[in-house]
Formats: C-alpha cells, structure tokens, sequence
C-alpha cells in the first residue's frame, strides 16, 4: 500500500464515479481500477462492489474512510512540517548561556523567537562554560554562547568569534573605594573579594597571579565565587564586595550609576569574547541560523550603545 493508492480511494469515495476519479487523479480509469484492486489485495477485503458497471463502497470501505483520509493528512502536514524546518520556521531549539547573559541576549532572543517562530520549541540551559561544554557533546544542546577561551583547543568545536569584554574590578557607587582616583593593589585585601565562576578558570587564575601576586589558592583570597548572576548582582548592589566582572555582565548596573569601576594599576588586562560555539560535523536546523543573525544583530546593538556611552 502506498498513499498514491489511498489517494485514488479518497477520490473515489468523494466523487462516485470512476471516470470522473481517474480524471481528477490525472489517471486512465483502467489504470485507477488497477490501483484500487492493488489497494484491495494489500488490505485483504473488497473495498467497492463492482455491480451493473458501477462501483458501491462495501462496509469496509466506509469503516476505512476516516482512517485513510488521515493517513493523507498526516502526509500533508509532515511535508509542511519539514517545509517549514527547511525555511527556519519550524523544528527543537536547544540553546546555552552563562546567567549573565539571562536578561541580556538570552530573554530577548527568546521573545523574539515567540514572537516570530510560533512552531520552533525552545530549549535552554543556564550553565557555566565547562558544563556547558560538556552538554554540547552529549549533544544536548544545538549550541552555546560563551567565552571562546574553553574551546581553544579543541578540534571538534566550531566557533564564531562576536565580541571582546574587558575584566575590570567594579563596587556599588556608595563603597568607600568608589570616589578613589586610583586604588593600590594592597588596598583589595582589605574587602571580600567576589569573581563570576563561569569563567574563573585556569586562565583566571595565572592572571591573578601574575598580576595582584594572589595565592594559586582561590580560596585564599576570593569571598565569593558564584555562576548565579542574580546572586552576584544582588551582593554588588547591597555589601562592600568588589567584583571582577565585565562590563557586559553588569552594564545595566553600570548604566543606571548603580556601580563604578575602580582605577586599579595594574589593570587586570584580561578580556573575555563572546562567541557562538556549535560542533563541528553536526548539521544544525536552518532556525539555529536565525538565532544566529538575531544575536549577532542584537550584540551589534549593545556594542553601539557600549561605545556611545563610552563605558
């Protein structure tokens, strides 16, 4: 049985008539016959009685009806439904960022995505980098947005390089470091100390080494280290911690005056990009491609106002 056959029964159910069937199917009516006694044989019971040159739907045909119609409904809508995959509007998107990229790039994509892709189901995940990483292997994720640093070495990894943040130390505009022109290295000791453990790696920790003099130990010298930005946000707004962050992660923050950046010499000379980082080998859904542009387009927009407030 194929669903050419159950084509030529629905049209001679609907039309009562093997001429005007085999007409409407493009057919001779001895080749619509044909196909109609194939269908017949493969479903083991006559579906027409063949009486005064006329053919009458047996019992079994009208019991089959509703079920063959929904057989070629079914056909249709998984011709559209892979049509519209095709087309980027259709199809499982599953998709990563660290939380201080939540409200900024991932909130927006999502409603961009409701808005635009009412067919594509949305997947995300909320992690640091390295587990991040992890859940692109095990192919739990079509891809994730992330500092490029952690797949440097990898062959595997396809990655697209977007924007380079600078890591600066930054207090609530009330600490009483904030008003200092410039602050000594020493001076850090004196306050809790708090870094973003989503990229707080190995790379972050030579630096600080090299730079501040710091234990190897981030134990000994780092107060907090949290991959949740909504806690991190919460103790930069209320306690005297100083945070090493970019100015990404917190630019509403600093925007609204809410934080400041300290004045300390040396800097810490560490910048983190932003890159679109996918497997390589693994086809993606033509939306993937979509969520590209609009992140793409979207960090383009912050950038612009980045510079144009010179922040």
């Amino acid at each position: 049985m194929n669903t050419r056959q159950i084509h030529h029964f629905l049209a001679l159910m609907n039309t009562g008539s093997l001429s005007t069937a085999a007409e409407s199917e493009n057919l001779s009516q001895p080749a619509l016959s044909r196909s109609i006694r194939a269908l017949e044989e493969t479903l083991g019971v006559p579906l027409f009685d063949r009486t005064e040159r006329r053919l009458r739907p047996t019992p079994f045909a009208l019991a089959w009806l509703p079920r063959a119609q929904r057989i070629v409904d079914d056909e249709k809508e998984s011709f559209r439904l892979l049509q519209l995959m095709n087309n980027g509007e259709s199809g499982t998107l599953m998709v990563g960022m660290g939380s201080s990229l939540t409200s900024l790039v991932l909130a927006p994509l999502l409603l961009w995505c409701m808005e635009n892709l009412p067919d594509v189901r949305l997947r995300t995940r909320v992690e640091t980098s390295d587990r991040l990483l992890h859940a692109l292997r095990a192919e739990q994720l079509d891809y994730f947005l992330g500092d490029i640093s952690i797949a440097a070495t990898h062959s595997d990894l396809v990655v697209e390089p977007l924007y380079s943040y600078p890591v600066d130390w930054y207090v609530r505009a009330t600490h009483p470091l904030a008003k200092q022109k410039q602050v000594s290295i020493e001076e850090l000791h004196g306050w809790p100390l708090m870094v973003f453990a989503g990229w707080a790696g190995a790379r972050f920790q030579r630096a600080f080494c090299d730079i501040y003099h710091f234990s190897p130990s981030d134990s000994d010298n780092i107060s907090v280290m949290t991959d949740d930005m909504h806690i991190a946000r919460q103790l930069l707004s209320n306690t005297n911690a100083i945070a090493c962050a970019t100015n990404l992660a917190i630019l509403d923050m600093i925007v609204s005056g809410e934080v400041v950046r300290l004045n300390i010499q040396p800097e810490p000379g560490m910048n983190i990009t932003l890159g679109i980082i996918r497997l390589s080998g693994r086809m993606l859904l033509p939306v993937a491609e979509r969520t590209f542009t609009f992140i793409r387009n979207h960090l383009d927009e912050i950038n612009r106002m980045i510079l144009n407030s010179r922040i």
